[in-house]
């Protein structure tokens, strides 16, 4: 540059003296015009050379326009720029397009070069000044990277910088020279790629994976370190062939594990084998290997590869359950009485043996709304009314009524049910106990025929029973009773139970009993009485006003029945029950992170193909395992382990896919109309998957090139008709006219038909203009 500017004003100075000397001879052109033809031919070729040495010096100029122009772009499009600093004076003079660099003023080109040390990071300053100031004529150049922190906005910038000195004959440093080239994109590039890597070998430490590759050709196994740790050997002194892996299966496992890997290869299927192993410390563990096979254009097995995942605490989770099962059921048969257990809706979802030996009907039919069929037809509107009344007021449920016996005969029941909360006061579930009182109905009738007989068949009975005058005094007490807390009749006629009762529940209970004395009400209370044992012993008193033909009540009569046994059950019970939904929970955790393992596995092997259409349909199945894992994602974070919102699902599952079609998903809006629906996961997880196909398909076809659009998704529950509408529509170019979308060959609409006949839904498309998806499918009412 410097060359061309210096010929470009010698040009100048040539031009000056030109005209000069084209005055002069055309002033002695005129004069000596007469003289000479041939002194006019000699000035008018000098004018023509000197115009074509103007033409020259334009030219010139032009391509050093265009030279500077061209440096100035490349730099600016490079993120680079040039410095020349003077050490003697500590100037520096910087290209202009270092100002949005660097963040200066526009201006701001020049700058000192202390001052810009001193903006530099100061764990990068040191490092930086000591390695410019030992630069020698023998080692004039140097590339540093070091962060630079903006004056403007305070942003920091990594820099890469190239640099030569000049040095004099004393060797002294005289100038300074260099590019300096912008790099944070790169480096965060650089690091988010670490960082990714780094969360690739995390996750499979933490999921208790590696993986494997086999080449079929060669019959070389090559293990991630990850597995060399699963399988127990080291990575630096063992080595991986077939024989080493088949040395390491359990010999109950082995021929079964080669039979599903050869299985697999021909019949071109993904493997998913499940066997134990035997590490060398004698420890069992279970392996869970998952791969695929690939293969060349004649159909030949090239190589096998894929994962392995250690599932032994799954599987000694899964032992843990049926176990807790065996014990949960073993209690419950073992409890005297009939238990039953409900959902929070009060859908009834389980029954003793008991039940069923009683009423000879298969457990199948007592479930939901079943058992109310087995009641005697005057008490079944009574008692389904107070049980519904009980679970939409959130109250327990205390009732007596008649069941059919096996033979037909009704016996009378005294059924209780009490809601089970967790922490946050919310109900989880609803126990109840229903204790045949049948020999206790036929007592109080036989009270009214005979005193002495009643208290024949009082002291026959293992309960304590009672008798009370009108004023509430004790006048009989079962010996039974008498037994249990150590008085006398005397002493109980005289208030003496109440020395006995618990002082928590004494003032509750003597205030209760006046005000039932006094209003003619049941009596129905639970206390504890201290028992001679010295233990405190839960006792459910129970007592009825016995009235005479003008309503007069002759006396109380009740039974104070000790549940010690039945409170302690229904503490095993509550524990076992709170085991179980952690189990559950940690169920659904497990298998929303091994569904997490299979998407990410999708990916790789996605990024490793170079055939968009093969990617395509792996991008397919990513979101299919992703729609599923989503589902166990917000099971086991939600309250219900076995039912959640879909609306909130839906929000979820659809800011996923929108994020994972990029550049598609940010030309198309989309909008909800969503309102709560709660959903088994049994539906949850259809409905999910028909939603993930309706919406990649709107992304992928309904906006063709550049087309913006809007996708919008619709969900609602008509309560009344115990439906549900899901709605997935779009105002792009919508369906080909005439065509049958049901006939499409599209493996995404064939799986929509195929979940939606499974959840017994029909799906029926809209006029337009764009594609109209309507779902509707029914919902299990209360149960």
């Amino acid at each position: 540059l410097r060359e061309s500017a210096e010929k470009l004003k010698r040009l100048n100075t040539e031009l000056q003296e030109a005209n000069v000397s084209l005055l002069e001879a055309r002033g002695a052109a005129v004069k000596l015009m007469d003289e000479s033809v041939t002194a006019r031919q000699r000035a008018e070729q000098a004018s023509r050379e000197l115009r074509q040495e103007a033409a020259e010096r334009r030219e010139t100029e032009e391509r050093l326009r265009q030279s500077e122009a061209g440096l100035r772009q490349a730099l600016e499009a490079g993120q680079v720029f040039t410095f020349e600093w003077d050490p003697a004076s500590d100037a520096v003079l910087r290209s202009p397009n270092c100002a949005s660099i660097l963040g200066w003023e526009s201006d701001a080109t020049r700058d000192t070069g202390q001052g810009y040390f001193a903006a530099v990071h100061p764990e990068d300053r040191e490092s930086f000044v000591r390695l410019v100031s030992h630069l020698t004529a023998q080692r004039p150049t140097y590339i540093a990277t070091y962060r630079y922190a903006r004056p403007g906005d305070g942003k920091e910038v990594v820099l890469e910088e190239t640099g030569r000195a000049d040095f004099d004959d004393s060797g002294r440093m005289t100038r300074l020279r260099g590019l300096t080239r912008d790099v944070t994109e790169r480096r965060r590039a650089e690091e988010a790629l670490r960082e990714s890597e780094a969360r690739l070998k995390l996750a499979q430490v933490s999921a208790g994976a590696g993986m494997w590759d086999w080449n079929l050709s060669t019959g070389k196994l090559n293990w991630s370190g990850e597995l060399y740790r699963l399988f127990g050997l080291d990575p630096d002194s063992d080595r991986t062939s077939l024989d080493v892996w088949a040395r390491l299966l359990h010999p109950d496992d082995r021929l079964s594990a080669e039979k599903r890997i050869k299985a697999a290869i021909e019949s071109r299927t993904a493997l998913d084998n499940e066997y134990r192993i035997l590490l060398p410390s004698g420890r069992v563990r279970w392996i869970n290997a998952l791969g695929h096979a690939n293969y060349d254009a004649g159909g030949k097995p090239l190589r096998m590869s894929g994962i392995c995942i250690d599932i032994t605490h799954r599987k000694e989770t899964e032992a843990a359950l049926r176990e807790s099962e065996s014990f949960y059921r073993q209690t419950i048969e073992s409890i005297p009485g009939m238990v039953f257990t409900t959902r929070p809706d009060g859908f009834c979802d389980f029954q003793s043996q008991q039940w069923v030996e009683f009423t000879g009907v298969p457990m199948s039919e007592h479930l939901g709304d079943g058992w109310s069929s087995l009641l005697h037809p005057e008490d079944r509107p009574r008692a389904y009314a107070a049980w519904r009344n009980a679970v939409e007021g959130r109250a327990p449920y205390d009732l007596e009524y008649r069941v059919r016996r096996h033979d037909g005969a009704y016996e009378w029941f005294k059924v209780r049910g009490r809601p089970i909360r967790n922490a946050a006061g919310e109900i989880d579930r609803w126990f109840g106990t229903a204790l045949n009182i049948d020999d206790l109905v036929k007592a109080r009738t036989a009270l009214e025929r005979s005193e002495r007989l009643y208290r024949a068949i009082g002291e026959s009975i293992d309960y304590g029973i009672w008798i009370c005058e009108p004023d509430g005094r004790n006048a009989y007490a079962s010996e039974s009773f008498l037994r249990l807390v150590g008085l006398t009749q005397k002493q109980c006629s005289d208030f003496g139970w109440g020395a006995v009762l618990h002082p928590e529940d004494a003032e509750r209970t003597l205030a209760a009993w006046k005000e039932c004395v006094r209003t003619g009400g049941l009596w129905d209370i639970q206390h504890r009485f201290k028992g001679k044992d010295g233990q405190w012993h839960p006792i459910l008193a129970r007592g009825v006003p016995v009235k005479d033909a003008q309503d007069r009540v002759m006396c109380w009569a009740g039974i104070n029945l000790d549940i010690s046994r039945l409170k302690r059950a229904e503490e095993d019970l509550r524990a076992s029950l709170r085991e179980k939904e952690a189990l559950l929970q940690e169920v659904h955790h497990r298998v929303k992170n091994n569904l997490q393992v299979i998407s990410s596995l999708i990916n790789l092997q996605a990024d490793a193909l170079d055939q968009p259409a093969l990617r395509a349909v792996l991008a397919d199945v990513r979101d299919r395992v992703r729609t599923m894992a989503l589902v166990h994602e917000k099971l086991y974070q939600s309250e219900s382990t076995a039912r959640l919102d879909f609306a909130e699902y839906l929000g979820g599952l659809l800011d996923y896919l929108w994020r994972a079609h990029g550049a598609v998903a940010g030309r198309v809006r989309l909008t909800l109309a969503t309102e709560p629906v709660i959903l088994p996961a049994d539906l949850a997880v259809p409905c999910g998957l028909i939603l993930n196909e309706l919406a990649s398909n709107a992304l992928k076809h309904a906006f063709p090139g550049q087309a913006q659009g809007e996708v919008t998704v619709g969900l609602s529950c008509d309560a009344a008709a115990g439906q549900v509408l899901l709605r997935v529509s779009d105002n792009g170019r919508g369906l080909s006219p005439g065509a049958d979308w049901r006939q499409s060959r599209s493996l995404g609409l064939k799986l929509v038909q195929i979940l939606a006949r499974q959840i017994r839904g029909s799906i029926e498309v809209g006029p337009g203009p764009g594609a109209d998806f309507r779902l509707t499918f029914p919902i299990p009412g209360p149960k």
